[in-house]
């Protein structure tokens, strides 16, 4: 699971080009999924085993997207660079 959050860091950096932006997004994902004991849309963690198999897969196909984006980002900046 950490690398589900290391992917959207380093998308969220790239972006960004600053880590704050993701400190801000995860302690509101997290204080909201802590709070809210029947959504299982924000149980991506497992936190209240309430997750449904179309979550987990919803969550891993979003990361998966992340990981490309971030990749490609990251590309074309190195690509930029040397020219």
């Amino acid at each position: 699971m950490t690398g589900c959050w290391q992917a959207t860091s380093a998308l969220l950096d790239l972006l960004t080009n600053t880590s704050k932006t993701f400190t801000a997004i995860l302690l509101l994902f997290l204080c909201v999924a802590v709070s809210s004991k029947s959504t299982t849309a924000l149980d991506s963690a497992g936190w209240q085993m309430i997750a449904t198999p179309s979550v987990v897969v919803l969550y891993t196909l979003a990361w998966s997207l992340m990981i490309a984006v971030t990749w490609r980002v990251k590309q074309r900046r190195m690509e930029k660079d040397e020219t």
